[in-house]
């Protein structure tokens, strides 16, 4: 079964699921975290600048990587903060990490939550310009009482997604060298290198191990076995350039640029696919 959600939307990325199983997104070129129905989505919140990714915690509060306000060649009316931004549930907002211990966030990317409660993120140390890849990119913690901790400087590699595999450890993508790594004894350990074109964004695990990449100009997503070999692919439409997902049970909820992101058109969609996995359980953690 493959159903779409939501059509019409610009730069959508990070799906979530509030405790209703209403499906949101982060859709970064409207400002907002939008409720994925329909032609155009329904606004939750307006955020500002350009939201990359949102995740659900304990609550129903919602957290966001925030990277200020760019996308490609696109830039908000308005770039704000880049910072990790709490939604709680009257839709009220706060940025609650605007630097680490050693300097300010630059381009939030992706987020999740460890099962003790320390929410990691990657930032991509610049806002999407593959062809100048200058700035470092950083794993960045922050604790249940606000403090914010770099654990890796990665390079100019463009950390991009970040999630937990089954047995709770950190895994993330490196967009540029098409690289899927995990921490291993607070190392980075390169997993797999992808094929041309597969350049790995979100992604997220199942029960059995398995990872499942959104992999853009692939137009699909990647599985991969927990030793990072190639599992087989889920293929969607050639329009496709798939940026995150969740598990929805054995469902995946698969965030979708369209090929028409490069020209500013609200080619975005919201994917509802089945699957032969469960999803891994995701933690519902909370920031003071």
């Amino acid at each position: 079964m493959k159903d779409i959600l939501a059509t019409g939307l610009l730069f959508p990325e990070g799906p979530a699921i509030l405790s209703d199983g209403t499906v949101l997104c982060s859709e970064q070129g409207a400002s907002q975290i939008t409720i994925a129905e329909g032609d155009g989505g329904k606004a939750y919140v307006k955020t500002g600048g350009s939201p990359n990714a949102a995740i659900v915690g304990l609550n129903d509060e919602v957290y966001v990587t925030q990277n200020g306000g760019a996308v490609g060649g696109w830039r908000a009316e308005k770039n704000i903060s880049p910072s990790i931004q709490k939604i709680d549930i009257n839709r009220n907002i706060e940025e609650i990490c605007i630097s680490s211990n050693d300097g300010k966030l630059k381009a939030p990317n992706d987020l999740v939550f460890d099962n003790d409660g320390t929410l990691w993120f990657t930032d991509s140390g610049q806002a999407f310009d593959f062809n100048d890849m200058k700035e470092h990119s950083r794993i960045i913690t922050l604790s249940k009482s606000r403090e914010a901790k770099t654990v890796l400087d990665t390079g100019p590699v463009y950390n991009n997604g970040i999630s937990l595999d089954n047995e709770n450890n950190i895994w993330w993508a490196e967009t540029v060298p098409l690289a899927m790594c995990k921490l291993v004894d607070g190392k980075r350990k390169e997993m797999c290198i992808l094929p041309e074109n597969h350049f790995p964004d979100g992604f997220v695990a199942s029960q059995d191990g398995r990872i499942f990449v959104a992999t853009t100009y692939g137009h699909n997503i990647t599985i991969l076995s927990p030793e990072g070999k190639i599992d087989g692919y889920i293929q969607l439409d050639d329009q496709a350039i798939p940026t995150n997902c969740i598990f929805d049970g054995s469902d995946l909820i698969i965030s979708d640029f369209g090929t028409g992101w490069e020209n500013n058109e609200k080619s975005g969609r919201i994917w509802r696919v089945s699957t032969d996995a469960v999803g891994y359980e995701r933690v519902l953690g909370n920031i003071d």
